[in-house]
Formats: C-alpha cells, structure tokens, sequence
C-alpha cells in the first residue's frame, strides 16, 4: 500500500483533530452514563406533535405476514417511501463484504487482510451495525484510498454484489409501485450511491460521510467519518420540502437504531424480518438494469467465512500454480497467439491456482454458406456479428449493441480516450 507524498501528514492531521474533539467532548461529559430503556420506548416529540396542522402519528407494523405487506403496497402505491438499505431492500444486514471489496478492490491484498485482521474488533466492538464497528471498518477501507479509485469499484465492482442481495418481495411489492423513493444507509454514502442512483433510479441516498484531504489534484479519504450515524437534517431535506413527512418506512429488525430514525419521518414503519427475505432472491431477468459491465477480482461475496479460506489457501494456490506452470512448460507444446495476448500473463497464473483448474471446448460449426461473403453476398461486418453472436450464445451470454466508448463511460467515466 504505497500513498503519495503530502497524503500521511494531512491524513494524520485529521485524526489529530477528530480526537482532540473527542477528548474535549468526553472532558465535558465526563463519567456520565446514560440508560436506555429497550423494552419501551418515548413518542418521538417529532412524530408525537402535529406538524403544519396535520396530527402526525406513526405506527411500527411488521411485513412478515403476507397481509401486512400487501397493506405496506397499498400504502407505498403512488407515495413517498423511506428504505433501510441493509436488510430490508438488501436481504443481508451485514456492511463487512462491502467494506471488504472497497479494501480488496479499491486498495490492495495487504488492506483486504487488515480488514479481516480487524474484524475481531469489530465485533468486541458491537458487532458490525455498531457506530464503534462501523468507524473501524471505514477507517482501515478507506484511509489514504483516493476519490478516484472509489469512484471506479462503486461503478465496476459494486452493482454486481448489491444486485445479487436484492429483496425480490421488498422490490417488486414496495419499490416498484412508490413515487419517490429515499435509502437510508449505515454505510458510508459513496459505497452504494451510484449503484442506487444508476441502477435503482432512488431519487435521494442518506448515509455516513467520510472526511476528505487535498493533495494537489487529487482528492483522499481519511477514513474518519463525519458523525456516528445518518443525518436526520439530511432524511429530512432527502423527503422534500412539499411533505411533512414519508408515507412509508421499510426497516429491518436487526437494528433498533434505523427504526429509531425512520419513525420520526415517516407515518407508517414496516419491519421486515430475516426469515423473509431468506428466499426472496430476484433473479437476473428481473433486473433493475441488465448487469452488461463488471470488473472485478472477486468472484463471490467477500463474507468474513469466504475471505478467511481465501487467505488461507492463498499459499498454497501460489504454489500450485507454479508446480502446474513448471510441468507445463517442460512437456512438448505449440501455441500461436496475439501480440495483446501478453497483457493477460497473470490469467494462467490465477488459473492454475485453482484447486481443480479444467478448461471445456466447445467446437462450433462452420459458417453457413449464406452468412459468407462469398456465396451469401454479406459485408464483413455482418459475418463478424453473426459469429460473435454464436459465440456468444454459446458461452450463455446476450449480443448488445452497446460499444466499447459505451463501456468507458460505464466503468470508469469517461469515453476512454486519453488527452495528451
């Protein structure tokens, strides 16, 4: 993990200020504890007093019986609707896998193991919905780690994971049918805006925000958020002016701090349990958006159980794949390939590092006589579309007619041309 010069002074500047702010807030709440009661819980002065002439009360309904969600339809039809992102639009709660794939994809192999490293804390911490195990993880995932790069794995890397956790029942009964529809995430805001924005068509997404630092043109984060949770300022302009408050909530149950949050914004909250969002997987036709363009190491979740066996067969995947690479290259072969060909040399590699590597062929047949530019009078640009067309039908993919400036602009931004 290599920063730039400047980046570690104002990156440790930072942390500098946040804890002399801390110190001078425990000084003046020194040894003070406060209780909470978990069994009950006060009307919110908020939902509890009218607002604009209107008597604003909210009630806290549950979506797990099929009656209840049909009633939180008829509510969120054609109205303005507030979702929990983790474990109520996703069917996970748990923020580890996307902080590790910032870390791992974003910066390097060596955060992706600091992070990991770290998640015992995490959970001594509170667990990872905590605020405490919140900070620890935003901190090793984003320090040093520039806007840029950020920018890069929440268009190419993201959408993937987010899409594959999508509630089908949360989707296609609350999503679909609201007007106006505002995510609240315990995350920082950047990790899943454009993925919500892009994909999702969200009007508005309120999150935690991370502290920035300036060195020459580029932007850094100092993995120090901006306050322990969601602004509420934020929930509220993220409603609108026009209404006092959201016609709906949709929360999880497994953390009592998000319905905290929503009830005072919205007249009706409804918990979605984990026992059902265990089967309401979308599947891909149902897809927001057609997931064309991915980029990205990771071919699963990065789940604490999944990246601890990565790491752990790590080694030995370095050494198979040179034992397999050693008898591959002693035996008698021939191979003819293209010059860009050598840009991929880390494919193999990666490839043999597999516990069991297998490769399938599939022999296609030959052009038909009236798709040739001989016999059936085709352009060349005809005959090249048909074939990348079997091929593609053959590997189980879907022709577009998108193109590689389309790809750019999808990825990374930009149209892919480089100004000199």
């Amino acid at each position: 993990m290599v920063f730039p010069a400047g980046v570690l002074p104002k990156v440790a500047a930072q942390w500098l200020f946040t804890f002399h702010r801390a110190a001078r807030k425990l000084r003046r709440h020194a040894f003070q504890l406060y209780y909470r009661n978990t069994t009950t819980t006060k009307p919110s002065p908020v939902a509890a007093s009218p607002q604009q002439g209107q008597h604003a009360t909210t009630t806290v309904k549950s979506s797990a019986a099929v009656l209840e969600l049909d009633a939180a339809a008829a509510a969120a039809t054609d109205g303005t609707v507030v979702f929990d992102m983790h474990g109520a639009l996703l069917r996970s709660t748990s923020l580890f896998p996307y902080f590790m794939l910032v870390a791992f994809e974003g910066g390097s192999l060596l955060r992706a193991m600091l992070l990991l490293c770290a998640l015992p804390l995490v959970w001594a911490l509170g667990g990872e919905r905590s605020v405490a195990g919140i900070r620890v993880m935003a901190f090793v995932a984003f320090a040093g780690l520039s806007t840029r790069d950020m920018d890069l794995v929440a268009r190419a890397v993201m959408p993937k994971h987010y899409m594959a956790q999508l509630n089908a029942a949360v989707y296609e009964r609350l999503w679909l049918p609201s007007k106006k529809k505002v995510v609240v995430t315990a995350a920082p805001r950047v990790m899943s805006e454009w993925f919500l924005k892009e994909y999702m068509a969200a009007d508005a997404v309120v999150g935690l925000e991370l502290r920035l630092v300036t060195v020459g043109r580029r932007r850094y984060f100092t993995g120090v958020l901006d306050g322990p949770e969601p602004s509420k300022k934020a929930l509220k302009e993220a409603i609108g002016a026009e209404v006092t408050m959201a016609d709906v909530g949709i929360v999880s149950n497994s953390n009592p701090v998000d319905q905290q949050l929503f009830v005072p914004y919205c007249k009706e909250v409804y918990v979605v349990s984990r026992d059902s969002t265990k089967s309401a997987t979308l599947p891909r036709d149902k897809y927001p958006k057609p997931l064309i363009f991915h980029d990205g190491r990771l071919a699963f979740l990065p789940t604490p159980s999944a990246m601890l066996a990565f790491f752990l067969f790590l080694p030995l995947g370095v050494i198979l794949s040179v034992i397999r690479i050693s008898i591959g290259i002693v035996l008698p072969y021939k191979i003819n390939f293209l010059a860009g060909a050598i840009f991929g040399w880390m494919d193999p590699v990666a490839f043999f590092a597999n516990p069991a590597p297998a490769y399938r062929v599939e022999f296609l047949g030959a052009v038909p006589r009236e798709w040739t530019r001989a016999a059936g009078e085709r352009t060349g640009v005809e005959v090249a579309n048909w074939v990348q067309r079997r091929l593609g039908e053959a590997l189980g993919f879907e022709c577009t007619g998108l193109t590689r400036r389309d790809k750019y602009m999808m990825l990374a931004g930009n149209d892919g041309v480089v100004a000199k």
